[in-house]
């Protein structure tokens, strides 16, 4: 049952950036420091109104922040993306060495994954 909570309320979360390519790609554009919306329109395949709406969708949740004519990100959307990248690192490390681990016992590594 912890279990079962503790995925709802990641799910939650992470619902509002995951599911939107556009605000991932302007998280990561954002890591390099602030950029102005027509920066990220020449870096990317995407339409200044679609980087402009989602950039201030993401303001508003408080991963992002504007400072006079640029957006940045804040301590909370560097944590996020930071994260988030290491996560599908982690993951695609997994996924390359899967057969490794289907041929091996981890259970010294964590009660948790019993």
């Amino acid at each position: 049952m912890v279990v079962k909570c503790i995925i709802s309320l990641l799910l939650e979360m992470i619902k509002f950036l995951n599911n939107s390519e556009i605000r991932l790609k302007v998280l990561v554009d954002l890591l390099n420091g602030p950029l102005k919306i027509r920066d990220i329109d020449r870096r990317s395949l995407l339409s200044y109104s679609s980087i402009s709406s989602n950039i201030h969708k993401l303001c508003d949740e408080g991963y992002v922040e504007k400072i006079h004519n640029s957006f940045q990100l804040t301590n909370l959307g560097l944590i996020y993306i930071t994260v988030l990248l290491d996560f599908h690192d982690m993951i695609s490390t997994i996924s390359d060495f899967s057969d490794f681990w289907l041929d091996h016992d981890i259970s010294s590594l964590s009660a948790d994954f019993e």
